[in-house]
């Protein structure tokens, strides 16, 4: 159940980095537990009350783009205190099977927080590309929906091993799809270092979702 609760939303998290993760792992995190439908505590009765609780430091962050080393090092602080306290929560509350699963999916969003949280190249090209990142985020968000909707519906399809060599193919059309979308616009409104930039955040993205 875990893989179906999962399916196309990681990329919804990478798009989230940029605006309010906190949000999107809480809802992620509730939906696949509560799907699995089991706990191996009595204390993990209340999934959501506790994944709030896990996230509240983030929920506190102002402005959840950081726009300075500073405000940088606060996302960080507060996305790994939150990481820890989720998985605390999975290692309490759910079953091994299950919870490999749901690590196994978030391993990408957990890659992408520690490439802004430790390799200073990126921190320095991050800020320094700040203003086009805040100007597309809005069209950034329209095609990652996009692709997340159109990734859903064909896994839904293709299901059979049969229709392994489909599913692919379709991935391959809208994973390029997306990619020129979130291009196209940082082109239209930022310079092209600026644009190059974006597309090599979404080109990673995309092989981390690709992996699963």
């Amino acid at each position: 159940m875990c893989i179906k609760a999962f399916n196309g939303v990681i990329m919804k998290f990478f798009y989230t980095f940029f605006i309010l993760p906190s949000i999107f792992i809480t809802t992620t995190l509730f939906n696949i537990i509560v799907a699995s439908g089991e706990t191996l505590d009595p204390q993990c009765g209340k999934s959501r009350e506790t994944l709030d609780y896990c996230m509240k430091d983030i929920n506190s962050i102002e402005r959840p783009i950081p726009q300075s080393i500073q405000e940088i090092h606060e996302v960080c602080s507060a996305f790994v205190t939150g990481m820890k306290c989720t998985d605390d929560y999975l290692t309490r509350c759910i079953d091994q099977r299950e919870r490999k699963i749901i690590e196994s999916e978030i391993y990408g969003a957990k890659h992408l927080y520690d490439h802004l949280c430790r390799n200073r190249n990126f921190q320095t090209n991050f800020l320094k590309h700040l203003d086009c990142i805040i100007s597309i985020q809005s069209r950034w968000n329209a095609c990652s929906d996009k692709f997340v909707r159109e990734v859903k519906e064909d896994i839904s399809k293709h299901f059979s091993q049969e229709a392994a060599q489909k599913r692919y193919v379709d991935f391959c059309c809208n994973r390029l799809m997306y990619e020129n979308c979130v291009y196209d616009e940082a082109m239209t409104k930022c310079s092209t270092d600026s644009a190059n930039f974006i597309r090599e955040i979404t080109i990673e993205d995309l092989e981390f979702y690709n992996e699963d």
